[in-house]
C-alpha cells in the first residue's frame, strides 16, 4: 500500500496507544507505507480515510503504550519490594 500522508495529531484526543476503532465507529487496519519517505513503516488507518479520521504510525502507538506502562510498573514493583519486606520480617 502506498500512501503519502503526514501522521494526524491525536493529542488530546484520547486515543493512546495501539487504536482498534476509529472516530467513526470502523474498524481500524494497519497498513505498510511504500511512499519514498517512509518506505516499510507501518500505520494504523481507517479503512475510509478521510482527513478527520483515524491515521496513526505504529511506532507513535508503541510509545505511548510504554510511557502509559511506566507508572504501572513502578507501582508493582513497590508493591513487590513490600511483599519481600514482609516476608524478610515473618521469617
Amino acid at each position: 500500500m502506498s500512501l503519502e500522508i503526514s501522521s494526524v495529531g491525536e493529542e488530546g484526543s484520547g486515543n493512546r496507544g495501539f487504536p482498534s476503532k476509529c472516530r467513526c465507529g470502523r474498524d481500524v487496519v494497519i497498513y505498510t507505507s511504500s511512499s519514498k519517505k517512509n518506505p516499510g513503516r507501518p500505520y494504523f488507518r481507517c479503512p475510509t480515510y478521510q482527513d478527520d479520521h483515524l491515521f496513526k504510525w505504529v511506532e507513535d502507538c508503541v510509545y505511548e503504550e510504554v510511557v502509559d506502562a511506566i507508572p504501572r510498573i513502578s507501582i508493582i514493583d513497590s508493591e513487590v519490594n513490600n511483599a519481600k519486606s514482609e516476608v524478610a520480617r515473618d521469617c
